[in-house]
């Protein structure tokens, strides 16, 4: 009875008792337990707290419907090449499922590919905190990105590109009519793009 009392209270928490409850007798006449904090040794008690017989009756009834936690299962991590990952391999990862996996797979065709696990927050209606998972560790490898040759232009691909669409391919093309041949330091002098978006571009571009 006193251990199940003990366990309501701190551990530098003393708990009194006559000794007729170790016996298992019932007298109210009996002084109530004492609850007495002992936190600081050899010093007079922080705390008193009074229990009467109801208390102990509703502690034992309620101790004796506590469960023991179980144990939480090892976690398992993953290790996963964000540009070299199918569809089917993302399905498989725990909290992936087959609406996530085809959305990453097609943002990664329209990007040509991944530099950045963050790119993952761009894709819109799946977990916005699946870069941060503390289960994945993304691996990011760009010697096969596709790039789009700015002296080659492929309309069609600067269309779907995330990072281009059809207002800035327009630019692209007018600019790159006027200073053909296009090249780093061209396409950097560009005021139609601000500073981000071709900081944005520039991994997808070659000239």
């Amino acid at each position: 009875m006193i251990g199940m009392l003990q366990s309501r209270y701190y551990r530098n928490t003393l708990i009194e008792g006559p000794i007729y409850l170790l016996s298992g007798e019932t007298d109210s006449r009996h002084k109530p337990l004492r609850a007495l904090s002992t936190r600081n040794s050899g010093a007079s008690p922080i705390r008193c707290v009074s229990l009467s017989l109801l208390d102990s009756i509703y502690l034992q009834s309620r101790s004796q419907n506590l469960q023991t936690p179980k144990p939480e299962m090892q976690k398992e991590f993953y290790t996963i090449n964000l540009n070299g990952i199918d569809s089917q391999g993302l399905n498989a990862l725990p909290g992936i499922g087959s609406y996530t996996a085809r959305k990453i797979i097609s943002y990664r065709n329209r990007l040509g590919g991944f530099i950045s696990k963050y790119q993952l927050q761009e894709i819109p209606r799946i977990d916005s905190l699946l870069a941060e998972n503390e289960r994945f560790e993304w691996i990011i490898q760009t010697d096969s990105l596709k790039k789009i040759n700015l002296n080659q232009l492929d309309v069609s691909a600067m269309y779907k590109h995330p990072y281009i669409g059809k207002e800035k391919t327009k630019r692209i093309q007018e600019y790159a009519k006027v200073h053909d041949p296009m090249t780093l330091d061209k396409f950097m002098a560009m005021r139609s793009l601000n500073q981000r978006e071709k900081a944005l571009l520039l991994p997808y571009l070659t000239f």
